[in-house]
């Protein structure tokens, strides 16, 4: 027995018979280890003994201090001290008695009273519960971590559903949009699908039978026949099997026998092992391509190829000079400066426009501020728009009171809106601005007017169309 092993079995008065177990057989398998890692390297042994010690040690500690709390817990609910419900349970657990065994029967009440005896000589020290608690304490230190651990966990899922709130909700319209299309026309998208699975099986079964017909005819055909006729038994399966197949089958037949043919005429031209039965007619075909009849029609071919290129040649120049003539005609640079001219006026329109919103709400003594809206924000129709946002006192931040956009021509488009311009009629570009948007516009005079004593303070240019008046009360 090891010295690890005499120690802990002399502490075993102090703890369960479950935890003894768990450190009798982690022992073992310290020592077992140990026994294994004699031929290893001493470092690497060194460090394995040390993790398993560790390991033993902590399971040792804590299974210790989580055996206290269970005696506290086993003399509350039988109204004992925390001592004698230990004694009760490791005594119960030693001898392997209840605790009317122990009442009853003379002889193990005796030994238990010895037992007691024993384990009050062996107690641990004062401080020994303190230790414990410490040890507990800890391990709701690990708890607390566990618990933050999975908050974390939950708090990062709040932030990416938040960040990814944009792909999400297209997400979820394109769901919605699906289920809507599935719903509508579930009838005609199964009938599509069913008619193109039994199109894929009808294919399969053709080929397959297709296949298997011309295999089993040319097989029977050919064994029936004498050996000496073989050849000309294999010619006429062929020629069968392509009348009593399919479509299908005969396609696969005509380029299955293509395929040979080429191949064995490539293996003639180069003086391979090629069939001797066809060399007489590829001898002939190659004689005819190297005959005159064969150069005089390359050279028919190449003189009429010559004649479509020149005659090619002569559209294009042709159509070269119109457009030639054209671009002489048109004055580019002056259609390039009316754009221009037009461009630049439509965004001088489009920033006076601007500003004379954001003036109207200075002249009441209301500070503002404009945002260029990024693409990415931009409604329907709209090229360019800019918000006018003014100071609210009370919420301490600027909010929405109005905007200028820019539309181009769509909106002329959808209401039709055309100039009789010099050049015909086009598109008219539209402007929009929401001036004033009264609900908005009362709230940030009232709160930017507002006085100590509750009255509102008239601005400059409202007084004439306000009898005079300076403020109201």
């Amino acid at each position: 027995m090891t010295p690890l092993e005499q120690y802990v079995i002399g502490l075993s008065a102090d703890l369960d018979t479950g935890s003894f177990e768990t450190a009798k057989t982690a022992i073992n398998d310290l020592v077992g280890a140990l026994k294994g890692m004699a031929q290893m390297a001493v470092p690497v042994g060194v460090g394995l003994s040390l993790s398993a010690v560790v390991k033993v040690t902590s399971d040792l500690v804590k299974s210790t201090a989580d055996a206290e709390m269970q005696y506290k817990r086993l003399g509350t609910q039988m109204w004992i001290t925390g001592d004698s419900a230990k004694a009760l349970s490791v005594a119960m657990k030693t001898m392997g008695v209840s605790e009317q065994d122990i009442a009853w029967i003379p002889e193990l009440r005796e030994q238990f009273f010895r037992l007691r005896q024993e384990m009050d000589e062996l107690t641990t020290p004062e401080d020994a519960e303190q230790q414990f608690k410490w040890i507990r304490e800890i391990g709701y230190d690990i708890q607390s971590l566990q618990v933050k651990m999975k908050a974390l966990r939950e708090w990062v899922a709040y932030y990416l559903i938040k960040y990814l709130d944009p792909f999400i909700k297209r997400f979820q319209e394109f769901i919605q949009w699906l289920n809507e299309r599935m719903g509508q026309r579930m009838p005609e998208i199964a009938k599509k699908i069913a008619n193109g699975l039994s199109s894929v099986v009808g294919i399969a079964y053709s080929a397959f039978y297709a296949i298997k017909s011309v295999l089993g005819a040319v097989y029977d055909f050919v064994e029936e026949l004498p050996a000496n006729v073989k050849k000309w038994a294999g010619i006429f399966a062929i020629v069968g099997a392509a009348i009593t197949a399919g479509p299908f089958g005969r396609l696969i037949m005509i380029l299955g026998t293509a395929m040979l043919l080429i191949q064995d005429f490539v293996y003639y031209m180069k003086g391979w092992n090629s069939s001797k039965t066809l060399a007489p007619m590829w001898e002939t075909i190659l004689g005819f391509m190297r005959s005159d009849t064969v150069r005089t029609i390359g050279s028919t071919i190449q003189q009429i190829l010559r004649k479509i290129s020149g005659l090619l040649d002569t559209i294009f120049r042709v159509l070269g000079d119109i457009a030639k003539e054209i671009n002489t005609g048109v004055d580019w640079g002056e259609i390039e400066n009316t754009w221009v001219k037009t461009i630049d006026e439509l965004t001088k329109a489009f920033r006076d426009l601007k500003k004379s919103l954001s003036e109207l709400f200075r002249s009441l003594d209301v500070p503002v501020r404009t945002l260029e809206c990024c693409s990415g924000d931009l409604a329907d129709l709209k090229v360019k728009s800019v918000d006018v946002e003014a100071w609210s006192p009370r919420q301490q931040k600027y909010f929405e009171v109005g905007s200028c956009s820019n539309l181009g021509d769509a909106q002329a488009r959808r209401l039709k809106i055309r100039v009789n311009g010099q050049d015909g009629k086009y598109f008219a570009h539209t402007l929009n601005n929401t001036v004033v948007a009264p609900p908005r516009m009362l709230i940030a005079f009232l709160e930017n007017n507002l006085q100590a004593d509750g009255s509102v303070r008239i601005p400059e240019p409202l007084r004439p169309y306000m009898g005079g008046m300076t403020e109201i009360r």
